[in-house]
Parts: C-alpha cells; sequence; structure tokens
C-alpha cells in the first residue's frame, strides 16, 4: 500500500491507497475540518459574498453588462462558499455557459473593427438572453446574501 497527501482547502489529507482504490485516513486529528477552515477564512467569505451583491447591484443599475457581471460572480463563488448548483446561483451558470462565446471588457477591446461589427447583433442577443435570465437571479441573489452574509448564518 503507497502512502499519499493530499493537499486540499480543508488541510492536508493523508492516507493509504488499497489496490481496490479504497481511501484510509491515517490520523484524521492531523488533518484541518472544513469547520475550521470556514472559522479561518470567515472574514475572506463575508468579502466575497459582499462583492456578489455589489456586482448584482451594479448589473441591475445598468452599470455592468450581465455578462461581465455573471463571470465575476462565478468567479467568487469558490471564496464565498457558495455551491454554484444551488438555486439562486444556478442561474449564473446558465448564462455564462450559454455566453461563453461573447468577448467582454478588454478582450473584446482586442477583437478587429470589421469582426466586432460582424458580431455585434449576436452580442446584443446574447446580453438581452443574460438580462432576461439574469435580472431575477440578481434579486434573489441580493436578498439571499443579505439573509447570509457568513457562512452558516
Amino acid at each position: 500500500m503507497a502512502a499519499f497527501h493530499h493537499i486540499t482547502p480543508f488541510g492536508i489529507e493523508s492516507g493509504r491507497q488499497k489496490r481496490t482504490g479504497g481511501y484510509r485516513p491515517l490520523a484524521d486529528a492531523a488533518r484541518t475540518s472544513y469547520i475550521d477552515f470556514v472559522s479561518l477564512n470567515a472574514p475572506e467569505i463575508e468579502q466575497s459574498r459582499e462583492q456578489i451583491s455589489v456586482t448584482a447591484k451594479a448589473m441591475l443599475s445598468g452599470n455592468c453588462s450581465y455578462i461581465e457581471g455573471v463571470r465575476a460572480i462565478r468567479g467568487l463563488f469558490e471564496s464565498a462558499c457558495i455551491d454554484q448548483f444551488d438555486e439562486p446561483f444556478v442561474a449564473f451558470v446558465a448564462i455564462d455557459s450559454e455566453t461563453d462565446a461573447v468577448p467582454v471588457g478588454r478582450f473584446r477591446e482586442l477583437w478587429q473593427p470589421d469582426a466586432k461589427v460582424r458580431f455585434k447583433e449576436e452580442w446584443s442577443q446574447a446580453e438581452d438572453y443574460a438580462q432576461s435570465l439574469g435580472e431575477p437571479a440578481c434579486r434573489a441573489v441580493i436578498a439571499w446574501i443579505e439573509r447570509h452574509p457568513t457562512y452558516g448564518s
């Protein structure tokens, strides 16, 4: 049996790999628990959730495109300890998946002018789709974060 160490967000997991592919912890006491991880990172979780709320509000007010906002919010799910497949967050996954070919921000600026003209209508339709699905999701996310500003609240 070969020993292994695996670094996770929850600490270092150690174990022995059996020929059957099973996992057996060597010392549970040596591993950092998930609760310890969350406790140590409570300020980061709260800050990430606040940034999600701020971004959602910017989307609703028209200060941020829905596609760009969705990508920013999805980038914060892990640090906010949010499961992206839970309601109301799964809508952001759907929007991102359906609009992943649309360049935004500085990446769009790198496109050739004639290509921007050619794809302008397609990008506009994608933004309209993102807004139609994203608007109610933004409202729901803001309300969820107000109820759950930190992990476990």
